[in-house]
């Protein structure tokens, strides 16, 4: 039996629950909701919607991944990948549509993990009034994600190219 990747991807959306549960009640009323240039926070809001826009974020994108995982077994065609022309043939289709799946759901695990980070960062800044420093973890976190999205593409360019073909 092959292990269903969507419970990977929820549990990133659990954690961030269990976060937010571990959070809200040392949260002050007021938290900052948003950074200036330099992370200093400049708007405030309430620290209940705070926490329930964080988790909607959360469940929304781990719900828009499982409609792409599962409409892209159900319409291959659909699919942007590169040289589409090619792989999405009956003969590469299952195995085309399964590597997609599979990049997808790395793609999935990296938001839900850069989100979890981030917000951990914003937990921890309300929590200390905005006297701690966390610009460097920010500017690496942020960097790290993007390093992510270029090895993930560079990876998604590689998986789908055209095979040369072997002459005799």
């Amino acid at each position: 039996m092959k292990f269903p990747t969507s419970y990977i991807s929820f549990f990133f959306v659990f954690i961030s629950i269990i976060q937010s549960l571990y959070f809200y009640p040392k949260l002050p009323l007021k938290v900052a909701i948003h950074y200036n240039k330099y992370l200093n926070p400049d708007k405030f809001g309430d620290k209940s919607w705070f926490v329930l826009i964080y988790n909607l974020v959360q469940i929304g994108i781990f719900l828009i991944f499982e409609f792409v995982h599962f409409h892209s077994a159900k319409k291959p065609e659909s699919m942007k990948i590169p040289n589409a022309d090619y792989w999405i043939v009956e003969e590469r289709c299952a195995k085309t549509v399964r590597k997609n799946q599979i990049m997808n759901k790395i793609l999935c695990w990296g938001t839900l993990s850069f989100l979890i980070c981030i917000f951990q960062l914003v937990f921890l800044d309300n929590l200390s009034e905005h006297t701690l420093d966390y610009f460097g973890f920010v500017w690496i976190i942020i960097f790290g994600y993007l390093g992510y999205l270029v090895i993930w593409s560079s990876f998604l360019l590689y998986i789908f190219r055209i095979p040369k073909l072997k002459f005799k």
